[in-house]
């Protein structure tokens, strides 16, 4: 806000401040003053003040291929109006003393009208009203849990021009190295032959943890900033968000030697005490991060909101993605029946039809719910009617 107020300033004194030259002993056609254009213009309107009568100026539309127009101008009171329109824009005056040897001091003022600064008046006013609609607008932050369609609610942010940002969470990371995975298959006579396609298919691929150090060093930003802000969390039936990051996270593993369906069950079986472990802690962490208690949590058609000083907390279930998107875009940034960006969807992937037996199998043997060690998500899950 200091900038824009020395902005405005700077703007309203620029009539009384001149650009002045004062040359002496001037060759004719040596150039008194030049002034390089901050943003190139078709029209110019200046008044040009001196205390010689005559001047010739080189207007430049391109300093690079030395093209320009060259005027005389003459005025018998020493005050010129500059008045032009260029077919081109005018990249650079040059200012220059026709007349012979001048043994005198040359004086030159300049008071500008449109091209000393960037804006014209109306285009400041509406740069003014931008920055102070920008400071009030609504920063949406994405802290939410992975493989909640986080994506499609950032792609239909941005889409609609909404600043937002994405982040899983700052310090959760359980992804595994494809070595580890790969032992639970291969035999120990096996494991030497296989040893190029483990080099190649290297580490998993972000898996569980999508955010990197600039969105982490982003979301600070966007938490210390003083626009209001709306945070959004989307919880999701914690077996089928598992399944669904086991299968992102390994599936080039799965296509490369075409293991079944039993194998990839007992795969997930192995991993899954260890995923409620950390998503246990990621819901614990979330309450204490933010201060918040589900008890103060106000129900909304599609969702849940605690509102305090200028942030808004919503949590919603992943079944309701799609209302809720369409209610928050509306509570929050006036945009009604919003057209959803469905981007890194499972059903578009080539792993689609394994992944959805594999899921159906998995949940029907990991009944609900949990055990009661895992308090956090049995509570959060029945809170958001997750069944």
């Amino acid at each position: 806000m200091i900038l824009l107020f020395e902005k405005i300033f700077h703007y309203l004194f620029f009539f009384t401040r001149n650009i002045k030259s004062k040359r002496n002993f001037l060759p004719p056609y040596e150039d008194i003053l030049k002034i390089r254009l901050k943003s190139p213009k078709n029209k110019l309107n200046f008044k040009l003040k001196s205390n010689i009568d005559l001047f010739v100026i080189r207007f430049y539309s391109s300093l690079k291929e030395n093209f320009y127009s060259e005027y005389i101008y003459f005025s018998k009171n020493k005050i010129f109006d500059i008045n032009k329109n260029f077919l081109n824009k005018i990249e650079q005056i040059n200012f220059y003393n026709p007349i012979s040897m001048s043994r005198k001091n040359i004086y030159l003022s300049i008071v500008s009208r449109n091209f000393l600064f960037r804006k014209t008046f109306e285009s400041l006013i509406k740069e003014i009203l931008s920055r102070i609609y920008k400071s009030r607008k609504k920063k949406l932050i994405i802290y939410t849990p992975p493989k909640t369609g986080s994506t499609t609610f950032l792609s239909t942010a941005k889409k609609y021009n909404i600043e937002a940002i994405r982040i899983h969470n700052e310090t959760l990371n359980y992804k595994n190295k494809i070595l580890k995975n790969m032992n639970f298959f291969l035999s120990e006579n096996n494991k030497k032959n296989f040893k190029h396609d483990l080099k190649k298919l290297n580490q998993i691929k972000d898996g569980e943890n999508f955010q990197i150090d600039f969105t982490k060093i982003q979301f600070k930003k966007f938490q210390s900033g003083k626009n209001p802000k709306v945070y959004v969390s989307i919880f999701r039936d914690h077996r089928t968000a598992f399944i669904s990051s086991i299968f992102q996270g390994n599936y080039k593993m799965f296509e490369a030697k075409k293991y079944n369906n039993r194998d990839i069950l007992n795969f997930c079986n192995e991993r899954f005490f260890n995923f409620k472990l950390s998503y246990n802690k990621y819901i614990k962490n979330y309450y204490k991060k933010f201060n918040l208690e589900l008890d103060n949590f106000e129900k909304l058609e599609n969702s849940f909101v605690y509102k305090i000083n200028n942030c808004a907390f919503y949590i919603a279930s992943f079944e309701n993605l799609q209302n809720f998107i369409k209610e928050l875009f509306g509570k929050e940034y006036q945009i009604m029946n919003p057209v959803l960006q469905n981007d890194n969807l499972s059903i578009n992937k080539s792993y689609y039809r394994q992944y959805n037996f594999v899921k159906k199998k998995f949940i029907i043997k990991n009944k609900y719910p949990v055990e009661k060690k895992f308090r956090e998500i049995i509570k959060l899950e029945n809170f958001l009617n997750i069944k």
